[in-house]
């Protein structure tokens, strides 16, 4: 009688192991497909992200563009007079003079 108690005890013991086991399985799929889900949803957030940097950046190379063709920046023009010495670097200065024109 004790031989047929423990042996059903066992088949007891196996088969709820065996159902954990399969309940385990599943929610361990359902967590990889979460996860996978979550990892496609964060690329495809970046790549949202990216797309919107790159319009704001084309934007305002565009307005800056725009602004910079008006504005009427003095040109700086070298004049360079006199002969220029290689051995002195003060010789070279006094020769190159920067001169801005507005």
């Amino acid at each position: 009688d004790r031989v047929a108690e423990g042996n059903h005890q066992y088949r007891v013991f196996l088969r709820c192991r065996h159902l954990l086991g399969l309940d385990f399985e599943l929610q361990r799929k359902d967590v990889v497909e979460k996860l996978e889900m979550l990892n496609t949803h964060r690329v495809q957030d970046i790549a949202f992200q990216l797309e919107r940097f790159v319009t704001s950046m084309e934007h305002y190379t565009h307005q800056s563009s725009v602004y910079q063709k008006g504005m009427d920046v003095f040109p700086i023009h070298p004049e360079i007079s006199g002969e220029v010495s290689e051995n002195s670097p003060q010789d070279r200065q006094r020769a190159s003079t920067w001169t801005a024109y507005s």
